[in-house]
């Protein structure tokens, strides 16, 4: 996700994943945002959080209560293997 301001040419965007150590593809999934920005708002360049999927889904529900974007639905909470 990135989001610029083209008077400006401030962003914020979503860094990609890190790969998953083979030792740790059975771990339960670590539930990570790592987000960069240059909005002079945030203190940090950088910062990685950790969230509960509910945290998701809470802020789901108030970006689309008063949004003016579109919001993609959320993925589910359960791995299915085939």
């Amino acid at each position: 996700m990135v989001t610029i301001d083209a008077d400006n040419r401030r962003e914020i965007a979503r860094l990609p994943s890190k790969p998953i150590p083979l030792e740790d593809r059975y771990d339960p999934p670590a539930n990570f945002l790592e987000i960069e920005t240059n909005l002079p708002v945030f203190h940090l360049k950088e910062c990685s959080v950790r969230r509960r999927y509910s945290d998701f889904e809470w802020l789901h529900r108030e970006l689309e209560q008063d949004s003016k974007i579109v919001v993609p639905s959320l993925s589910s909470t359960c791995i299915s293997s085939s």
